[in-house]
């Protein structure tokens, strides 16, 4: 072999096995994190205590600005933002790791973080109301006056979900057999899941009840207020 051959495969050989090293160096350009971004699952909405639709998402790159395989990154939940499916996941060959996102209990908006080293990425979901379970009285209940005139004050009720969540754009229906008339014989629920109605007592005195109701599928939500006429 000529001095120049040999030269030159001890280059190439050199070289080869500088690639090989870099290949296993995690602090070479390639394998050094330089970000996390959410890339699926952000600003979704589902009811309370239920699963998001669709996968929450991150990818990790590098300071070379490749994806970042088997990297670690950790999700966890803000305050009550219900729960994941896995603590920890690890970045596939496109750097990419997700989770199953069940949200918490209490309506509103819920937060998750996905961590890598130093860097991290929030994601937010809105947890809605699951439906209707109960139908409370508020105010205006046992009230008094005189026969045929209106009551003082309004009758307010709440509509709840099963986890003490207001159920806002509910259907209120108002009824009372004791010749009283109400304000409104239907009213809905505003933001705060309250509905208000007024009524005015029948000429005959004695109790008269107002029973209020939501009908939610077949099962019908009953509250009751038991007014006097003097």
């Amino acid at each position: 072999m000529s001095v120049a051959a040999s030269t030159a495969a001890r280059v190439v050989a050199a070289s080869l096995v500088a690639l090989a090293a870099a290949c296993g160096d995690t602090t070479a350009p390639a394998f050094v994190v330089s970000s996390i971004s959410a890339t699926a699952g952000n600003g979704q909405h589902a009811v309370v205590a239920t699963a998001l639709p669709t996968a929450v998402a991150v990818q990790v790159m590098s300071t070379a600005g490749v994806p970042v395989p088997d990297a670690t990154v950790r999700f966890a939940v803000v305050g009550a933002g219900g729960s994941v499916s896995t603590s920890a996941a690890s970045t596939d060959a496109s750097g990419t790791a997700q989770v199953l996102w069940t949200l918490g209990t209490v309506a509103g908006i819920d937060s998750l973080t996905a961590t890598t080293g130093s860097y991290s990425v929030t994601f937010t979901a809105s947890a809605t109301p699951d439906v209707p379970a109960q139908v409370l009285v508020v105010s205006g209940d046992a009230q008094s006056a005189p026969a045929g005139t209106a009551l003082a004050a309004p009758l307010v009720v709440m509509v709840l979900d099963k986890w003490g969540n207001a159920v806002p754009s509910t259907a209120i229906t108002w009824s009372t057999s004791a010749g009283g008339v109400l304000a409104s014989a239907t009213t809905t629920t505003d933001a705060n899941g309250m509905a208000t109605d007024a009524l005015t007592l029948g000429a005959t005195p004695g109790p008269e009840p107002v029973t209020v109701s939501v009908l939610v599928g077949t099962v019908t939500l009953v509250a009751t207020f038991v007014e006097q006429g003097n």
